[in-house]
């Protein structure tokens, strides 16, 4: 394979200042990402917003002002008009990805910037004269690809994760795989050259060709639903407690309000973490949008974020949620239908670990009759063939039986359709604050804290860590949080809630010389060592 051009920020990882700059230089408009995720880094953005850098570029000082506040950040790059026509093939089928890898260096001989991802599949970005719009790429009678460009029906312009971020699930970097970004080709129409991609692997012409996303709903109506008539609001309620499908925690939420970090909610980040649990799991009951927003417009949950919020509200924060988890399903539904051995099937996968990732599996095994069973394997489990069969055979009791043509080192592609499959708790852009305030403080107890506990309180600066706990100065940690967060800055209760919702609890802690002290408790399992 030809070599890529592999520019010296890429070389064993970050810094990311010297990534941003570059592309920035390349013409590219770029924004931080919140690590952990492949949401915007909200917190350093103006308003928590990077709409602005949709149609202005970034200057050198705010990259350089991002990279202080979080060196950690990931990188994305905007496409579209603002990244000088910047379109970008993001694709979603494994097999797909694989073809296009085996032409990777004809691709980038004609101009083309090819990367894979943390998850193994190839993003191909060309520039376009004329202008695009973020489409669906179908072929074979299946998406396999998403076109990112300039948004559709007013929305604004797509973005991409890239090179040198680490992805949030395998935790592998991004990096560049065939071409150069800085000398990335401009064609007349990137719509057209994609197009001729599928047609060449799918064996066909043409195909249909969904615009925006899977639900076509408009996410720019922020109109919010008037009263609701005489006695609507008790059949909703009565519908709700009878729907067997609904967990006790989203009846509860539904029918008596509900608030992040506490009862029920006490592992949820936000209240817009509330808000997307409870949609996801009205839309897998069977409801459409028009009864989804009753529930928020006439129930309690409306004052969460619904109703009145700076940013996104009324139906387009419905919107936001239902497109996501719409796109979602179709890309686990996609995956399933290739997600199986010579005697099992996996059915579902839960995403129910995120600091360290951890896969919930629903697998059949097919035996006469058939059996089903649940397994929990971690990310290594679900890359390697043999840490598979181990973790599956030991959890249901039998032994599976791998595709042969996905044996040793091609079993990563099975691993691949399997993260397809996840569904979680996501939290969508709009609690990208919450995240990041649990990431910051996660970040904190494990690069300042030392793992012996001191004898002496006056030695103890934020606190220290001993047999899979961590334990914090609460004043000390909310100070070192304000300094570093500015928008907007965390108050005690944002800190004490999060704090909470990370499993912490206050404790009292009794030192040599009789003095008692309140700290914060904070599970942080086998994490013991520093941060560096």
């Amino acid at each position: 394979m030809m070599p890529a051009r592999r520019p010296e920020w890429g070389a064993g990882g970050p810094p990311v200042l010297g990534a941003m700059l570059a592309y920035a230089s390349y013409g590219f408009s770029v924004i931080p990402i919140l690590p952990g995720t492949k949401k915007p880094l909200g917190l350093v953005l103006p308003e928590g917003q990077w709409r602005k850098y949709q149609q202005h570029r970034a200057t050198a000082e705010e990259i350089e002002q991002w990279v202080t506040v979080r060196p950690d950040t990931g990188v994305g790059v905007v496409c579209g008009a603002v990244s000088g026509g910047l379109v970008c093939l993001d694709i979603d089928d494994v097999e797909f990805s694989n073809w296009v890898e085996g032409i990777a260096d004809g691709i980038a001989a004609t101009g083309a910037w090819v990367e894979r991802s943390g998850s193994g599949k190839l993003h191909v970005f060309v520039r376009s004269r004329e202008r695009v719009l973020t489409s669906h790429l179908i072929g074979g009678g299946r998406k396999l690809a998403d076109i990112r460009a300039d948004g559709a029906n007013g929305r604004g312009p797509s973005y991409m994760v890239v090179a040198p971020s680490v992805h949030p699930v395998t935790q592998k970097s991004y990096e560049i795989y065939a071409g150069d970004p800085e000398r990335v080709g401009t064609v007349n129409d990137a719509r057209r050259v994609f197009d001729t991609l599928r047609d060449m692997y799918a064996g066909s012409s043409g195909g249909q060709v969904v615009v925006q996303s899977d639900t076509g709903y408009d996410a720019t109506d922020e109109s919010v639903m008037g009263e609701a008539p005489e006695g609507r609001w008790e059949e909703i309620k009565s519908s709700v407690i009878a729907n067997v499908r609904l967990s006790r925690k989203v009846k509860q939420a539904i029918l008596n309000g509900a608030e992040a970090g506490e009862g029920l909610w006490a592992g949820a980040w936000s209240n817009s973490e509330v808000d997307h649990q409870v949609i996801r799991e009205l839309r897998e009951s069977g409801w459409d949008i028009d009864q989804i927003e009753q529930v928020f417009a006439w129930g309690p949950l409306g004052n969460n974020r619904y109703r009145t919020h700076k940013g996104t509200h009324g139906r387009a924060y419905i919107v936001l949620s239902l497109n996501k988890i719409d796109a979602d399903t179709n890309r686990a539904q996609e995956a399933s239908k290739h997600a199986e051995g010579g005697n099992f099937r996996v059915d579902h996968v839960v995403r129910i670990g995120f600091e360290e990732p951890l896969f919930e599996l629903t697998i059949t095994v097919k035996t006469n009759p058939p059996k089903v069973g649940m397994a929990r394997l971690e990310i290594d489990d679900l890359m390697d063939e043999h840490r598979f069969s181990k973790a599956v055979g030991k959890a249901l009791n039998f032994f599976p039986v791998v595709d042969r043509a996905l044996e040793g080192r091609k079993f990563r592609k099975f691993g691949s359709l399997i993260l397809d499959m996840a569904v979680e708790e996501a939290v969508p852009q709009s609690a990208t604050v919450g995240g990041h305030l649990r990431a910051t403080i996660m970040a904190f107890v494990l690069g300042e804290t030392p793992t012996i506990e001191p004898e002496d309180f006056r030695t103890v600066t934020l606190g220290w860590r001993r047999n899979g706990q961590a334990f914090v100065r609460g004043g000390a940690l909310l100070q070192r949080l304000q300094n570093v967060i500015q928008n907007p800055r965390p108050k005690p209760d944002d800190v004490w809630r999060t704090l909470r919702g990370m499993g912490a609890e206050e404790v009292g802690h009794r030192w040599n010389d009789g003095r008692t002290e309140a700290m914060w408790a904070l599970p942080i399992g086998g994490r013991n060592s520093g941060a560096g």
